[in-house]
């Protein structure tokens, strides 16, 4: 396993805690809301744990970042790292209002600690799917029952989040699936497929408080000078329905919908929509109210982006966190790592190019920080699971 930036405890193990701290092995199953609320699996660098409370996202994960001894001499300091009601911006489909059934403990070793948060009957009528998904087949062909010419509906869908971290890497890896399973569906590497034909997106992300994002390529996204320093009318008058304002940052196949929509392209700055043609796909984020830095790595490319709704800091989602078919044949595993370290941020204004007035951490994303990111990324990247 590859070393990590954190505080002095890459050797430690990993473990997997229950309520009152007690020790949860592979196999065991974990079942109501005070139960599922108290899991963690830590390595001693990050601690992640499902949800803070029941007001918060239905779906959400929390990290904690550990900063080494506290003042009164216990030897763990953890700081989280998002958003308390927003989490990791879990959403699949439709938003998710219910605690889930169950968490299973998918291996508890030294080496690594991965956990399964699962719904039985995860509802997809919501929101404006109406009736739920229409079926489709690997090709992404409509599945008709026999004599009819409408299509089978998903209605609902055994649901699981996967979360995986491993010694010495500082960060967790995510992922969706579902059984039926349900396209949009990369069907090969290198293949342009990442619009939906059906209503529903699936993500993940670092949630609300986003202020300076940045590409792996250099491409740079303040919030929420995006949205206040732009006149973004001829946008709000061809998409009169959107309520946020995005910042498209690549690192994906062609520019997935709306954003190839030519008046949504004139509303970016100039270098934007961005894409990033090879691997190594990651975007960098500034938390300054924990003074982290974040990260979201993939090993595949999905879109991501980040939103600016009214009033409200950047959030950075990946978008369609979709598997992909390997060289192998095989379905990736986990096609998202979020990471994140400790950072002091540079909070001097400054004008920025291609803005009206003052950016706050203007100066940003400095060295330091994209080293810390670029660090964060190669140690997942090398660890990738298979």
């Amino acid at each position: 396993m590859a070393a990590c930036p954190g505080p002095g405890h890459s050797r430690r193990v990993c473990s997997a805690t229950g309520l009152g701290g007690a020790t949860l092995a592979t196999g065991d199953v974990v079942t109501g809301a005070t139960n599922l609320l108290a899991v963690s699996i830590q390595n001693g660098n990050v601690k992640v744990t499902y949800r803070e409370n029941l007001a918060a996202n239905a779906a959400g994960c929390h990290m904690y970042i550990n900063g080494g001894h506290t003042a009164d001499g216990h030897e763990d300091s953890w700081t989280r790292c998002f958003d308390a009601v927003e989490a990791d911006w879990s959403y699949w489909a439709v938003a998710p209002t219910a605690t889930a059934d169950r968490i299973r403990v998918l291996e508890a070793t030294d080496d690594a600690a991965e956990i399964s948060i699962e719904w039985d009957a995860y509802d997809l009528t919501g929101y404006s799917l109406g009736a739920g998904f229409n079926s489709r087949d690997y090709a992404r062909n409509l599945i008709y029952p026999a004599s009819s010419s409408t299509p089978r509906q998903i209605a609902s869908v055994h649901l699981r989040k996967t979360v995986r971290i491993q010694r010495g890497v500082q960060g967790y890896y995510v992922a969706w699936h579902a059984t039926p399973v349900v396209v949009p569906m990369i069907t090969a590497i290198g293949q342009a497929a990442n619009n939906e034909l059906d209503l529903g997106e699936r993500e993940f992300g670092t949630g609300g408080g986003s202020r300076v994002i940045w590409t792996r390529d250099g491409k740079t996204c303040y919030a929420p000078a995006w949205r206040t320093q732009r006149d973004w009318s001829a946008f709000a008058a061809a998409f009169p329905s959107a309520d946020n304002y995005a910042c498209w940052l690549g690192s994906d196949d062609p520019t997935a919908s709306p954003w190839n929509h030519a008046t949504a392209i004139a509303m970016q700055f100039s270098g934007y929509p961005a894409e990033t043609a090879s691997g190594g796909f990651y975007v960098g984020d500034l938390y300054p109210t924990a003074n982290i830095v974040r990260c979201i790595v993939q090993k595949n490319p999905n879109p991501i982006g980040v939103w600016h709704y009214d009033g409200q800091n950047g959030i950075l989602v990946n978008h369609l966190t979709n598997p992909w078919t390997e060289n192998d044949g095989r379905l990736t595993r986990y096609p998202l790592f979020i990471g994140a370290d400790h950072y002091v941020a540079d909070s001097t204004a400054v004008a920025k190019a291609g803005y009206t007035g003052s950016v706050s951490y203007g100066n940003e994303p400095s060295a330091t920080a994209q080293t810390l990111v670029s660090d964060l990324a190669a140690a997942a990247l090398e660890d990738w699971p298979t």
